[in-house]
């Protein structure tokens, strides 16, 4: 099968890239560590393979609509689980 073929497929199976689908793996896992509050910003940008935290910022607002950082502070404040309705709410409405 050709990459063409494959990535087509993939999307219209998935109804995304593989590389858009990629990254919402990263970042769920980047808002699991900042989640646990064992890392911070930075810390978590390079356990999931960014090279650049501006970068990690930047597709995080776009997947997320809401900034690591922010996504630290709201934690702190509100807990874990209204966190992740935060950004399950915001992430749907960016999509539609």
């Amino acid at each position: 099968m050709s990459s063409t073929k494959l990535k087509k497929s993939f999307k219209r199976i998935y109804g995304n890239s593989i590389y858009t689908n990629y990254q919402k793996v990263r970042m769920q896992k980047a808002k699991e560590l900042l989640h646990s509050g064992k890392y911070n910003v930075n810390e978590t940008a390079q356990a999931i393979g960014y090279h650049n935290t501006s970068n990690f910022i930047l597709t995080s607002k776009k997947l997320f609509a809401i900034s690591p950082g922010e996504l630290t502070a709201q934690r702190l404040l509100y807990g874990r689980r209204l966190i992740t309705h935060l950004c399950r709410k915001q992430y749907h409405r960016k999509r539609k």
